[in-house]
């Protein structure tokens, strides 16, 4: 069974009439709300990985999502890597940076 996503913005969460999910959607140029059509099965992955991972439901979905697409665009550079490259980038936006110290 799937899960479909449909509702109003408020603060980029529609909530659904039909299940207990929500799901923190990208707003768009227009900030018209997006439907989504999510598996069970996938849901349910993210909510548990979510819970190991400190993460909301929608910020794992979101993140898996990222990492797919940063996959299909470097097929040659592994998973660790991506991820790497990506703990990098949030560390230098919160301004956690140290000079590098050669030898």
């Amino acid at each position: 069974m799937a899960v479909w996503f449909f509702g109003l913005m408020k603060n980029n969460v529609a909530f659904c009439n039909t299940t207990d999910y929500f799901c923190n959607l990208n707003k768009n140029d227009n900030d018209m709300a997006t439907a989504i059509r999510v598996s069970d099965k996938l849901v349910n992955e993210a909510r548990h990985i979510s819970k190991i991972e400190n993460r909301s439901l929608t910020g794992q979905i979101e993140f898996w999502a990222k990492i797919g697409k940063l996959a299909e665009e470097n097929p040659d550079m592994p998973y660790h890597l991506i991820k790497d490259i990506l703990i990098g980038v949030q560390e230098l936006d919160a301004g956690e940076t140290t000079e590098y110290q050669f030898g």
